[in-house]
C-alpha cells in the first residue's frame, strides 16, 4: 500500500461524537412524538459504539408498544444490545491497561481483551508494559520495580502455558494463557502510557533467527567432511575461529592464505559472507568494511581457481533478483531483493556432474562387399 500514497489522497472521516448522534435522534424522537431521557440516550449510543443505525433501530423497537421510554429501561435494554466491535492491536493494550476499564469491568470482560487476538494481543502486552507508569508505584521507584517484576513472572507464565496449547493442541487453556498474559499484567500496571505503543520487535527477531538457522545449517553441510559436532558446536567453536582467521589474514594481504583455508573446507563465497556476518558480534568493529573491493574481488578469484570438486551439491534453485527502482515500486528500498525460482537447471554449471569425453574411433569402416549378381537383361530392343 506505501505505492499508493504518492497517489492517493487519504481522507480521514472520525466517527461521530456522542453529542452529534444525541441531538440528531432527540431531533427524530421529538417529530415522532417520542419521549426519551437525553442521559438514557447516550446510554444507547454508548452501547452501540456509535453506530447511528442500530440506535435508531433500537429505538423504534423499543417504543412500539409506548411513546415514552425511561431511564432504567432504556439503560437495561443497551446493555442487552450491546453492540461487539472487533478491536485493533493498539486499542486493546490501551484498554488492558487503562485505569477506568480495569476498575469497572469483571475478568470475563477483560479477557475479551485477549480473545480478540490471542496470538497477537500478549506480544503487545510484553512489549509495551515497561512503558507503564502505573499508579499503584505511587512514584515510589522500588514499588514500580516490584510491580514489574510481578508482570515479567506473570508473562513468562503465560509463554509456558502458550507453548503448551500449541505444542499438545490443548485450546482449552486459552482462558489461562488470557489471565497471565492480559488480565494480570493490566490489573499490576494500571496506569498510564510514557511514550508512544510500540510493534512487538518478536516478529523482526523470530525471522531473524529462522534466517541464521538455516545459515548455519548450510554451513553445517558444506562442511560435514572437516568438522564434528552439532549445529550448536560449529556457531559457538567453529565460526568465531573461521572468521577470525579469515579476517586476519585479509587485513594482513595474505590472500593466498584465506584462499587456501577456505577452499580446505569446501566453502563457497556465499558461506564466507554468511561466516562474516554471523561472527560479528554486537559492538564489535567490522574489519571487512575496511578492506577495499579489490581485495575482495582476488579473494573470490584465488578461491573460485584453486578451489576442486565439491562433495555436496550447490543449490542454484533459488537466486537473488536485484530489484530495480522505477516510479511504480519507487518505495523499494535499494537492498530489497526477490527470490526468484529458475524454471530450469543448467546442469553444465553443477559441479557435480561431470560431462563424459567420447575418445574418436581409430577403427576403419569395413570395405563394401562387392555384389556378384548379374544385371537383369532389358526387354526393351
Amino acid at each position: 500500500m506505501r505505492s499508493l500514497i504518492h497517489y492517493c489522497y487519504d481522507i480521514t472521516v472520525p466517527r461521530p461524537t456522542t453529542d452529534q448522534i444525541k441531538g440528531a435522534i432527540l431531533r427524530i424522537a421529538c417529530s415522532e412524538g417520542l419521549s426519551i431521557p437525553p442521559n438514557a440516550l447516550e446510554e444507547m449510543i454508548v452501547a452501540s459504539n456509535h453506530d447511528v443505525r442500530q440506535v435508531i433501530h433500537n429505538i423504534s423497537m423499543w417504543t412500539a408498544n409506548k411513546k415514552t421510554l425511561s431511564f432504567e429501561e432504556a439503560k437495561e435494554n443497551a446493555q442487552n444490545s450491546k453492540k461487539v466491535t472487533a478491536m485493533g492491536p493498539f486499542d486493546v493494550i490501551r484498554n488492558v491497561f487503562a485505569r477506568q476499564n480495569t476498575k469497572s469491568n469483571p475478568v470475563d470482560e477483560k479477557l475479551d481483551l485477549y480473545f480478540q487476538d490471542y496470538s497477537f494481543g500478549p506480544l503487545f502486552v510484553q512489549e509495551n508494559y515497561p512503558l507503564i507508569r502505573p499508579f499503584g508505584a505511587k512514584g515510589d521507584p522500588l514499588r514500580h520495580l516490584e510491580l514489574l517484576a510481578l508482570t515479567a513472572d506473570s508473562l513468562s507464565t503465560s509463554d509456558i502455558i502458550s507453548k503448551r496449547i500449541r505444542g499438545a493442541q490443548n485450546w482449552k487453556l486459552l482462558p489461562m494463557e488470557g489471565f497471565f498474559s492480559t488480565v494480570y499484567p493490566g490489573e499490576l500496571l494500571q496506569g498510564n502510557f510514557t511514550g508512544k505503543i510500540e510493534f512487538p520487535k518478536w516478529f523482526g527477531n523470530n525471522s531473524k533467527s529462522n534466517k541464521y538457522q538455516r545459515i548455519v545449517g548450510e554451513l553445517c553441510t558444506h562442511t560435514r567432511l572437516h568438522t564434528s559436532g552439532s549445529a550448536a558446536d560449529v556457531t559457538m567453536d567453529y565460526i568465531p575461529s573461521w572468521y577470525q582467521k579469515v579476517t586476519r589474514a585479509i587485513v594482513s594481504e595474505q590472500i593466498q592464505e584465506a584462499a587456501g583455508f577456505l577452499c580446505e573446507y569446501e566453502l563457497l563465497k556465499d558461506d564466507w559472507d554468511s561466516i562474516a556476518e554471523l561472527g560479528l558480534y554486537s559492538g564489535h568493529r567490522d574489519v571487512m568494511s575496511q578492506v577495499a573491493p579489490k581485495v575482495k574481488a582476488q579473494l573470490t578469484r584465488i578461491t573460485n581457481k584453486e578451489r576442486g570438486t565439491l562433495h555436496y551439491k550447490v543449490d542454484q534453485s533459488f537466486r537473488k533478483l536485484k530489484v530495480k527502482q522505477d516510479d511504480e515500486f519507487g518505495d523499494l528500498d535499494a537492498d530489497d531483493e526477490i527470490i526468484g525460482t529458475e524454471e530450469s537447471e543448467d546442469l553444465s554449471q553443477n559441479q557435480m556432474i561431470q560431462r563424459k569425453t567420447v575418445a574418436p574411433s581409430t577403427k576403419k569402416k569395413p570395405a563394401a562387399k562387392k555384389s556378384t549378381q548379374k544385371p537383369k537383361k532389358s526387354n526393351k530392343k
